[in-house]
């Protein structure tokens, strides 16, 4: 009985230290696991389809296997104020990645940790709200690729295609589908601090018919 208390104590102290250990570490050390992607938005699960499954056809395009080797945690806010209860119940689920895409949704998640990455797909100016130190050097747990602020009637062609006049700016699904990379290379050991942030060099004019 001693001997069986023993192992027991031994095992939880083991995975208690686990729990802690940095992601590149982690990722390393539990060769075959199943990594679990937080996605946190606002708005139906309709609005974000198109962007869901660009980030979903960049992984498979990586060899990950949705519900193999990978599982994407959706989840939508009705309202802003909804967000960080959200965040921080993706944080609880001990995700290994929260994709946020815009400073909307980076703030609430940053609030919740400061260790899992989070990787943004449209962040307008992370260097000036002060989620990144630098583009080329982030620092911290956030990183990815930042919508120049370049003029135009709209920014998004789904605002054209909802009746609006016309829309100039990055392609969305592209900076989704490239989302998957930094994802990948944070799951193989990169840390979000070494990722330099990329800007956007894809972009769309889309005019209505």
């Amino acid at each position: 009985m001693a001997s069986y208390i023993r192992r027991r104590h031994f095992l939880a102290t083991l995975l208690g230290g686990a729990a802690a250990w940095p992601l590149a570490t982690r990722a390393q050390q539990r060769p075959g696991k199943v990594a679990r992607i937080g996605f946190l938005g606002v708005g139906p699960a309709s609005a974000w389809a198109d962007s869901v499954e660009a980030l979903r056809a960049g992984l498979r395009d990586l060899r990950h296997v949705e519900g193999k080797d990978i599982i994407i945690d959706l989840r939508w806010a009705e309202r802003i104020d909804q967000l960080p209860e959200l965040a921080a119940e993706l944080v609880h689920m001990d995700v290994d990645i929260i994709i946020a895409p815009a400073s909307t949704e980076v703030e609430p998640a940053r609030q919740a940790t400061k260790t899992i990455p989070i990787v943004f797909t449209q962040h307008a100016d992370p260097v000036g709200i002060g989620h990144v130190a630098s583009l080329a050097r982030p620092g911290g747990n956030i990183t990815e690729m930042s919508a120049h602020r370049l003029p135009g009637i709209f920014a998004n062609k789904a605002n054209v295609e909802a009746g609006g006049l016309m829309s100039y700016g990055a392609d969305f699904n592209y900076m989704y589908r490239h989302a998957a990379l930094y994802v990948d290379k944070i799951l193989n050991g990169e840390k979000p601090a070494d990722l330099p942030v990329e800007q956007a060099s894809r972009y769309e004019l889309a005019i209505k018919s």
